[in-house]
């Protein structure tokens, strides 16, 4: 998230696209507003299955494996899992505004 907060020093702003690395937008900026005005404040997430090429599938894909969790920690590694997908993302400003007053 730290890049919607450069993002906000930039200026207002009511939608941001979230894309992976290789994604790139094929629609003008024209395009995207009325797409947007007709999600009427709704966000559009798309999680898709990513291809075994593009992750190492020998290795162990748990939290404690990764060591994602330092030391003593409450969570229990039994409920901590994570996938490999595609993800990419259409979301309203204050979705990230609410997601970073919650974490902060």
């Amino acid at each position: 998230m730290e890049c919607l907060k450069l993002l906000d020093e930039k200026g207002p702003w009511h939608y941001v696209i979230l894309q992976q690395n290789h994604d790139v937008v094929i629609r003008t900026n024209l395009e995207l507003k009325r797409i947007f005005r007709v999600l009427n404040g709704s966000n559009d997430v798309q999680i898709t299955k990513c291809a075994p090429s593009l992750y190492n599938q020998s290795m162990r894909w748990d939290a404690e494996s990764l060591g994602v969790f330092s030391g003593n920690t409450r969570i229990s590694f039994k409920i901590a899992r994570f996938s490999q997908v595609d993800s990419s993302a259409a979301t309203q400003r204050r979705d990230y505004e609410f997601d970073t007053s919650v974490s902060e």
